[in-house]
């Protein structure tokens, strides 16, 4: 199962409808990279917005904190001028009337430089309480100025508040008290929910010492110290930030901080919004981007799968099949495709030219075989009439010349017997050199060297004949069979026509190497006509010496008859063969 589903793999990875998906794939790449391009930068212009929205937002909130504080801090100095703090029950109406304005704060009151309080906005609800260590208290005694203190619980109220507190001093510089009054820290929650923040927004009111004064939305973490959270750590020390980090719920946002100076207490205001929230237009924008161009992906994969088959997979598997036809050796093969201008009809084009190339090449060799049959045909029939007309003739001419002889004699038994002996000679002879002839022809006849070939020449004719003398001066051992054939042919062809035509006695036979030829001579005494033996062949009545020439000529050679001083001298002329 799994190496069919590799070889599936395998055989698609290579398939043209692949790489066509491929290339639509490749096509569409560069869109998505694109579209996660713009969703990134997105993304960051949406961060940058929250970013600047959050810094904005922390910058409203603290602007109302301090506003508040501002209020705070006139109220306590103007109560400070007063006259009426000397009569005691007087100040008490008064602080009573005053807080009366100012929901926002739990109690106004003055203690004496002891911190015990001498009069109060709570009296008589509440008893007398000491402020004396309360660090707003001593810190405004310390440095006659206005103060801020931490997170505290009231002593008279029991709820959460931050203290503040003025010197009292007269004239002389004495110090007399102070007077302080404490922020309810419910009120500071109301103020951050008045601020308009989007849904999910974190707002955080932290001292400098990292305990949360307020919360919005309250979850319990007022009066909680986050000194060791990363959130503290990465708040700007003296200027306004924004940074991402983990929020006290301990899920990623983007903080706008702005940290107080130290003269309005050093505290710090944290607007968090959701990371999610920052990135959801562009996430939202990048997803549905993503949705489109995949859809637009798949219908574009989905028309190349099914349209690219019908516009040109159903030529190509047209022309698949009649490559095959024709590789199985059917060579009328054609793809009966119309000729089209596109790349796909060009090659089908050229497909169906390469076809008819290849048919024609097959019919052009076809008839050379026919040609080279009848060629090798031809070349058979000649070698056997060049073998009868060698071997066979002779003997037949021998034969007649002594039935001539028998037909003069009168009377003569013993001489008859001896003739009639002769033709019986001739005939086994002659029936000998047919044999072998077949032999020759049907390649069972043993090769002969030029020497021995030759020297075969000078052996008695049964019917007689002139003398054959061989002189040889070249190197014949290496000569190809078709050479040796055609010396052996031509000297005794030469052998022949002197004793039919020429009444020759002697004929010599000379082989020698003369300027990179190799040169047979054939020379006999006879009366033969070099000039009449010239015009048999030129006029194709000699079929022996005609052949003989044709023979020399495909060799690369040259043949010439002349007359000598006694008779008639063939030359053939033939080029030395290289190795």
């Amino acid at each position: 199962m799994v190496g069919k589903l590799l070889r599936t793999v395998q055989g698609l990875r290579g398939s043209i409808r692949v790489r066509l998906l491929a290339l639509v794939i490749l096509v569409v790449l560069p869109a998505g990279a694109l579209v996660a391009f713009s969703g990134i930068r997105e993304r960051q212009n949406d961060e940058a917005n929250v970013r600047n929205n959050a810094s904005q937002l922390v910058q409203v909130v603290a602007g109302q904190y301090l506003k508040t504080r501002e209020g705070a801090e006139q109220l306590i100095t103007g109560v400070a001028q007063l006259d009426q703090l000397k009569d005691s029950g007087q100040c008490n109406d008064m602080l009573r009337q005053m807080a009366h304005g100012f929901s926002q704060y739990h109690n106004i009151h003055i203690a004496d430089p002891q911190g015990q309080v001498i009069c109060s906005s709570a009296y008589p609800d509440v008893p007398p309480t000491t402020i004396g260590d309360r660090p707003y208290f001593l810190d405004a005694l310390a440095t006659r100025s206005f103060a801020e203190g931490p997170y505290q619980i009231g002593r008279v109220t029991g709820r959460p508040s931050i203290g503040y507190a003025f010197p009292i001093i007269d004239d002389d510089g004495t110090i007399l008290g102070a007077v302080a009054t404490s922020l309810d820290l419910a009120w500071m929650n109301q103020l951050l929910s008045s601020v308009k923040v989007p849904a999910g927004a974190t707002v955080l009111f932290l001292d400098r010492f990292g305990t949360v004064l307020a919360q919005y939305p309250d979850s319990g973490w007022v009066g909680q110290s986050m000194r060791n959270s990363k959130l503290f750590q990465d708040l700007p020390k003296n200027s306004q930030q924004t940074f991402t980090a983990d929020g006290p719920d301990g899920k990623g946002r983007l903080f706008g901080s702005t940290r107080l100076s130290a003269e309005a207490g050093g505290g710090s205001f944290v607007v968090g919004l959701p990371a999610s929230m920052a990135y959801a237009t562009a996430n939202f924008d990048m997803k549905r981007n993503l949705i489109l161009l995949g859809a637009v992906s798949i219908f574009a994969l989905i028309t190349a799968w099914y349209f690219g088959d019908m516009l040109f997979f159903h030529d190509i598997r047209r022309l698949v099949l009649t490559s095959r036809r024709l590789a199985a050796g059917d060579l009328t093969a054609r793809s009966g495709i119309a000729p089209k201008e596109d790349e796909v009809g060009v090659l089908v084009h050229a497909f169906d030219e390469m076809a008819d190339s290849l048919s024609e090449r097959q019919r052009l060799q076809d008839e050379h075989v026919r040609l080279s049959r009848e060629l090798q045909s031809k070349k058979e029939r000649e070698q056997l009439a060049q073998q009868l007309h060698d071997d066979v003739a002779q003997f037949f001419f021998g034969i007649s010349l002594v039935c001539n002889d028998a037909t003069v004699l009168e009377d003569d038994s013993e001489g008859l017997r001896q003739r009639l002996r002769k033709v019986r000679e001739l005939a086994a002879t002659g029936a000998g050199q047919t044999r072998q002839a077949i032999k020759y022809l049907s390649g069972d006849a043993p090769a002969l060297s030029v020497v021995d070939a030759l020297n075969s020449l000078t052996q008695p004719k049964p019917f007689g004949g002139p003398q054959v003398v061989v002189k040889l001066d070249a190197t014949v051992d290496d000569l190809s069979e078709a050479r040796k054939e055609l010396i052996y042919s031509a000297a005794r062809e030469a052998i022949y026509n002197a004793v039919k035509h020429s009444d020759a006695t002697r004929v010599e036979i000379k082989l020698a190497e003369k300027r990179k030829n190799l040169v047979l001579s054939v020379t006999d005494n006879g009366q033969g006509n070099a000039s009449a033996i010239r015009d048999a062949v030129r006029l194709k009545r000699g079929y022996g010496l005609r052949t003989l020439r044709d023979k020399t000529v495909q060799a690369g050679g040259s043949m010439m008859i002349r007359d000598n001083n006694a008779g008639v001298s063939l030359t053939i002329r033939l080029p030395l063969e290289t190795t």
